[in-house]
């Protein structure tokens, strides 16, 4: 059949619609270098996008030329459940960022291989959460682990390990570590700071290592912390942060600072060899004489661990090693901290008015004159 007239079936199955000539014409342009019977297949789901996207269906046709270089029209029906199923949760953008990574998106997990998005565990880390903190937290995507206090932000897909079952820990693990940075009260106490918090990493000349040397100290905080409270997720955990940890690369031929960040993350995640299995992190620091972690203070102990590093000739790149520290937005974590408070004082507020509304009215009851004063109105001045 000639390319016009998969054209002219093409603008047939989209009736009523009439796109672009251009844009079609575009389209069909890449679709030329495909055979007769591969065509046919890839034209013949046109029915199923077009109604839930125009934009979608146009992204499919052109995905799936290069698509189709990859995988048989066997699994094209697969494929396009999957981008309808994608389009729906994530919109037209995770769509189009699936369409894009077709051996790692699509065929990877046909594999076995190690990926896993986050949706497909979101469900099991909202139970997690709820069961080791008592609350509910909130998630959302970003490329490194952060949070603002209410919400959780993690990557979306994580294929560091080959194993998949190692992936989902690791999901795990960032989960607990996020949590145990908000149980640190590190953003409460920033918040309190006020503007001073603008200052915390001005006084440094290296900004950023000083950035990264607290992330590192607060991690080395929240581990410890976590090695108590739940050792056997440390037990199963620890292994896997040794493995990112050696990911930590000099940029440079100077490997001096590279290898000492390295060996202060090493001192916290290894054991001793202890029957006890506390780690010596806290040696490394000057911590090991506090019993409970969350009595350790990084503030106190950063200004001489940065000197330290400071001196020391190198260059690095955390690499996957990022994903353990995560990243602090204190602007963003204080907003939302400041949100609740008010939210929480309003409702505090209301309570207590509907209150004093009770009392004020059982008062007027016992009262013969009607002329006892508003206590309600008086209480609730006090309050402001």
């Amino acid at each position: 059949m000639e390319l016009s007239e998969h054209k002219k079936r093409f603008y047939a199955g989209v009736l009523p619609s009439r796109p672009n000539t251009w844009e079609v014409d575009d389209i069909f342009v890449q679709l030329e270098e495909l055979d007769e019977t591969t065509m046919e297949a890839l034209l013949s789901h046109v029915g199923a996008i077009w109604p839930v996207s125009h934009s979608l269906c146009f992204s499919y046709l052109t995905s799936g030329v290069k698509a189709l270089d990859l995988f048989s029209t066997d699994l094209l029906g697969e494929w396009v459940r999957q981008i309808l199923g994608l389009y729906e949760r994530k919109g037209l953008l995770g769509a189009r960022q699936f369409m894009a990574d077709v051996d790692r998106s699509f065929l990877g997990p046909m594999r076995g291989e190690a990926g896993v998005a986050f949706e497909e565990i979101s469900a099991r880390m909202v139970h997690y959460m709820r069961g080791i903190s008592g609350r509910s937290f909130d998630f959302a995507v970003a490329p490194l682990p952060s949070t603002d206090t209410g919400t959780i932000f993690l990557p979306e897909f994580l294929d560091i390990f080959p194993g998949k079952q190692n992936n989902i820990f690791l999901y795990k693990l960032l989960v607990s570590l996020q949590w145990g940075h908000v149980g640190s009260r590190i953003f409460s106490d920033v918040f309190s700071l006020g503007n001073v918090k603008q200052k915390l990493f001005s006084r440094y000349p290296d900004r950023q290592l000083s950035v990264d040397l607290f992330s590192v100290l607060q991690f080395i905080k929240v581990f410890r912390h976590l090695e108590l409270e739940f050792p056997g997720l440390i037990r199963q955990g620890r292994e896997l942060c040794v493995r990112l940890i050696k990911k930590i690369a000099p940029t440079d031929g100077k490997k001096e600072k590279c290898v000492a960040l390295q060996n202060l993350l090493m001192q916290c995640v290894r054991i001793d060899g202890s029957s006890d299995g506390v780690s010596i992190c806290a040696r490394h620091t000057g911590w090991e004489k506090v019993d409970d972690p969350w009595e350790l203070v990084v503030w106190d102990v950063l200004p001489e661990i940065y000197a330290t590093f400071f001196k020391l000739p190198g260059s690095y790149t955390l690499g996957s090693a990022a994903l353990l520290l995560g990243e602090f937005d204190f602007a963003r974590a204080g907003e939302t901290i400041r949100l609740r408070r008010e939210e929480e004082k309003g409702k505090f507020v209301a309570m207590l008015a509907g209150f004093l509304e009770q009392q004020g009215a059982l008062q007027n009851e016992k009262s013969e004159g009607g002329n006892v004063p508003n206590s309600l109105q008086e209480n609730l001045l006090l309050l402001m």
